[in-house]
């Protein structure tokens, strides 16, 4: 049966359009690849990103406030909860708000519109930040804060009109 099958696949392939055959591999080949590269590829950028966000910006657990609240409330409770779960290895307290940012906000005139931008800033302990985001390793110029530091900040790269240029993991 295998060889009345070979058979009549070269007769049909004999007896139709070559280009039509062509074509046909080539839209199944394509379909192919959109099942399984196409969706392997995806899949990858959404686990790249995913890793990178926890290592860099959250940890594996990130908990924040009700909307309705301003702070978290009970977070002594919460961190000695957290460090009763097997393979808890550190935290990163911090205090986040809105805030904009103004550029030559001296210079310019009463009344008229600053080159300004919104942005999320961020009270960290340098400290407990370095145990557990690799942030400070993502500094591009500069240096990360010190511990003990009240008077600096770090400006992200978007901020700092360098255009993202984070390296994901």
């Amino acid at each position: 049966s295998l060889r009345v099958g070979i058979f009549l696949a070269y007769r049909g392939i004999l007896r139709s359009n070559r280009y039509v055959a062509v074509l046909i591999v080539t839209i199944l080949t394509l379909i192919f690849l959109n099942l399984v590269a196409v969706g392997g590829l995806l899949l990858g950028l959404i686990k790249g990103s995913e890793t990178g966000y926890i290592k860099t910006y959250s940890g594996t657990l990130l908990a924040q406030p009700l909307r309705s609240e301003k702070f978290l409330q009970d977070a002594d409770k919460l961190i000695d909860f957290a460090r009763t779960l097997p393979g808890f290895l550190s935290y990163a307290p911090r205090l986040q708000t809105g805030g904009k940012l103004e550029k030559d906000f001296r210079g310019r005139q009463k009344g008229s519109e600053g080159n300004s931008i919104s942005a999320t800033i961020l009270g960290i302990d340098p400290v407990l930040e370095g145990q557990t985001t690799n942030m400070a390793n993502k500094v591009l110029e500069g240096r990360f804060l010190n511990p003990g530091e009240r008077d600096a900040i770090v400006l992200g790269s978007i901020l700092a009109g360098r255009g993202a240029t984070i390296a994901i993991g």
